[in-house]
């Protein structure tokens, strides 16, 4: 009976798993995605090239970043289980002294974050998880 009950115990996380949304998962992440398209606003200042990658974790459903020096490096599995969700070449947006200001001040609501989130991040995310729930 033991045995039983470990296996219904995976068995609801995978059913739980399969129900889930890519707006239900990233509003229960930790990763900062407000922070990072904030970052991609900014650019690094012309201090060198960093790219920057949103990847996704299917295996424990989370969010991380990756930066490299290189656009031609990046990370996966073998299993495909990492998928990258954004990129981001470090180049900035340019933005003048006063946008800069309004950004701190006001955060990236008036930037386009929410499209981005809406046109960008949220349909890849669906993406991988059908891909990865089929």
């Amino acid at each position: 009976m033991a045995g039983n009950v470990g296996f219904i115990v995976k068995l609801e996380l995978i059913i739980e798993r399969n129900k889930m949304d890519a707006e239900t998962l990233i509003n229960s992440s930790d990763f900062d995605f407000s922070n990072w398209f904030k970052e991609c606003l900014i650019g690094n200042g012309g201090a060198g090239l960093v790219f920057s990658r949103i990847y996704l974790d299917l295996h424990d459903m989370s969010f991380f970043e990756n930066c490299e020096a290189n656009c031609n490096t990046w990370i996966q599995r073998d299993d495909d289980s990492l998928v990258e969700i954004a990129h981001d070449s470090g180049y900035g947006y340019e933005l003048t002294k006063e946008e800069l200001d309004w950004l701190e001040e006001d955060g990236v609501s008036n930037f386009g974050y929410q499209e981005w989130l809406n046109d960008q991040i949220i349909p890849k995310v669906n993406e991988a998880l059908d891909w990865w729930n089929t």
